[in-house]
């Protein structure tokens, strides 16, 4: 099967946190396109981007197109890559368990200037602890405003967790940054049980965890946060960064720390919530998990083709962003681009999207 998104969504499915309860939806003239069959096979004929499978096989104008996801182990023609390099088409691989793993680069472009930039504002400790609690905050009201809305104003996590926002902006090194990071984390998933609305026992929660996911709810948010870094890491890219060098995450080798910076927001905007719908209205079923002698989950693969669809839905949903209404996909976009006119002293701002 191949899976691709259109801008076609129902305006009854997925959810918007910004408006009431019907989910506002916005159209992007380019969308991506993930891809998660193992046999599939890209290539460009007559122009157009086509995608073959044993089972399906289908055609794409490069207009159409914001992103090559490959998810596994498909093909791409080296002709393919470099029409898709030269139409400014990022390729985006994935493992399957969803982690960005690299990226096709379009080295038509200069950004020698922006990571000049970028290296000397994270080698300034006063402007890279800015840029880093700018990210925490930002990521912490996104965590506090969902938790309001679903657990109400009163509740002790929602008190709690705005208490620890409240010292994100006197943190004075990164490692008491991190430590701020940490309490709300703590508080926020604590607070999750309190949001999921199902009986059964195979979507209990007991906390967060990461390598390896111990739960199907953590299988889904360890998937989709692989998934958004690697956006944020074409976003990123395409605005001329490195996504190597970040400001909040270390650098490491094999490590998109700059990626996993600008994603911070987009966790607690866009996947929370997604994975939290998503769940509460039944969508995910035990069949889309595969669970492992050794207690841990994974995806199937039917559960990641509709991890990535409730994603690209959340992603779809309009926000308001620099004052402009724009698609959550629309502004992480924005915000990279931002973020590089700021680093270069081309704009004066470039605050993380929020939900409120």
């Amino acid at each position: 099967m191949i899976d691709w998104i259109r801008n076609t969504w129902s305006a009854g499915r997925g959810e918007t946190e910004t408006r009431g309860e019907e989910p506002l939806v916005g159209t992007d003239q380019r969308l991506p396109l993930h891809i998660v069959s193992t046999d599939a096979d890209l290539c460009i004929e007559d122009g157009l981007l086509r995608v073959n499978s044993d089972t399906d096989s289908r055609s794409l104008r490069l207009d159409e197109v914001s992103m090559v996801a490959i998810h596994g182990t498909a093909s791409l023609t080296t002709p393919c890559m470099t029409t898709l390099a030269q139409a400014g088409v990022p390729v985006v691989f994935h493992s399957r368990n969803g982690f960005y793993r690299a990226q096709l680069i379009d080295l038509s472009n200069n950004h020698s200037r922006v990571h000049r930039a970028q290296y000397q504002a994270a080698d300034d400790r006063k402007v890279s602890l800015s840029i880093a609690r700018e990210i925490v905050e930002c990521k912490l009201k996104n965590a506090h405003w969902l938790l309001r809305r679903r657990l109400g104003a009163s509740a002790k996590s929602v008190r709690r967790l705005s208490r620890e926002t409240g010292k994100v902006h006197r943190a004075r090194s990164h490692a008491s940054l991190r430590g701020i990071e940490g309490a709300a984390a703590a508080t926020y998933w604590s607070a999750w049980p309190q949001l999921l609305q199902s009986d059964h026992d195979w979507l209990v929660f007991d906390g967060r965890s990461r390598r390896p996911p111990r739960d199907a709810v953590n299988a889904l948010l360890s998937y989709l946060y692989a998934v958004a870094c690697g956006n944020c890491s074409a976003a990123a890219l395409a605005a001329g960064l490195d996504v190597r060098v970040g400001f909040l995450h270390a650098e490491r080798p094999g490590r998109p720390a700059l990626a996993l910076d600008l994603v911070e927001p987009i966790r607690t905007g866009v996947v929370d919530p997604s994975v939290l719908t998503a769940i509460n209205k039944g969508r995910f079923n035990d069949t889309h998990f595969d669970f492992q002698p050794d207690s841990s989950v994974r995806l199937s693969d039917e559960g990641r083709r509709l991890a990535i669809s409730v994603l690209e839905q959340r992603l779809s949903t309009l926000i308001d962003y620099q004052g402009m209404e724009m698609t959550w996909r629309a502004a992480t976009t924005k915000y990279a681009q931002l973020f590089s006119a700021r680093l270069c002293g081309d704009a004066k701002t470039a605050p993380p999207p929020r939900l409120c």
